[in-house]
């Protein structure tokens, strides 16, 4: 070996360099390795608030959802930390899923939208041209405010759903629940097989018959919204979710 490279290396060998190299990454850089893709859930509230999206934006968040649980702290995720929260919020397009991380888990908890920044209310200067009002104030403590005003929303959506799941006023369930649906599977099925019920057991709690629950799971019948009612209260969910 030459010189210039025995002094280099300094009496170390090659791997001992490539090792220090790597503790000097794991310093600046930390990471946590998962051997596996976490397990994803929702509560109910989220579950329902993205059955009311476009089936197309509805794909597009889990789609990217999976993709975090595959790996929560890459640095493409759009991931931020809420503010005095153990929380995250992950931003997808105009919307946010608000989430906790667990030793093997990802508990979804909240979806938000944009609305806050629109519902922005603000004390500024204004000026009048040519009979039209206009706002002075410099881009950079607009976006700030805004910026702001969307991390204190979230906060709020995040102590909301906090609250829900330890008053009991709503449940973790597994992704699984939502993409069954999103793959065309009667919701009436999805939750009666989560509940672990069989369509005479479900028939006896809610009053509705085995055979109209039948043709219902089947596509061959709608249900009315009286009966849809009745099933939900007998699953524990809201009739939304279910029709």
């Amino acid at each position: 070996m030459e010189d210039g490279t025995s002094a280099l290396l300094d009496g170390r060998t090659p791997g001992d360099v490539l090792s220090g190299a790597r503790f000097a990454c794991q310093i600046l850089l930390p990471r946590v390795t998962i051997e596996g893709m976490y397990t994803v859930v929702t509560t109910k509230s989220f579950a329902q608030s993205l059955s009311r999206l476009p089936v197309n934006w509805q794909k597009r968040i889990v789609a990217k959802i999976k993709e975090v649980a595959a790996d929560p702290y890459a640095r493409h995720n759009n991931v931020t930390k809420l503010h005095g929260r153990e929380g995250y919020r992950l931003r997808i397009g105009g919307w946010r899923v608000i989430y906790e991380l667990h030793d093997d888990r990802l508990e979804l908890w909240a979806l938000e939208g944009r609305s806050e920044r629109r519902n922005l209310l603000m004390r500024i200067e204004t000026i009048t041209r040519k009979g039209r009002e206009f706002a002075v104030i410099p881009v950079e403590d607009l976006q700030k405010l805004m910026d702001d005003a969307e991390m204190l929303a979230d906060v709020k959506a995040y102590d909301a759903a906090k609250a829900r799941l330890e008053d009991g006023a709503d449940e973790l369930i597994p992704l699984e629940i939502t993409e069954r649906r999103l793959m065309g599977e009667a919701a009436l099925r999805i939750w009666r097989e989560y509940r672990k019920l069989t369509q005479e057991q479900l028939a006896r709690r809610s009053k509705v018959s085995r055979a109209l629950i039948a043709a219902i799971e089947t596509n061959r019948k709608a249900g009315s919204v009286s009966t849809w009612k009745k099933l939900g209260a007998a699953l524990d969910v809201t009739w939304e979710q279910l029709a």
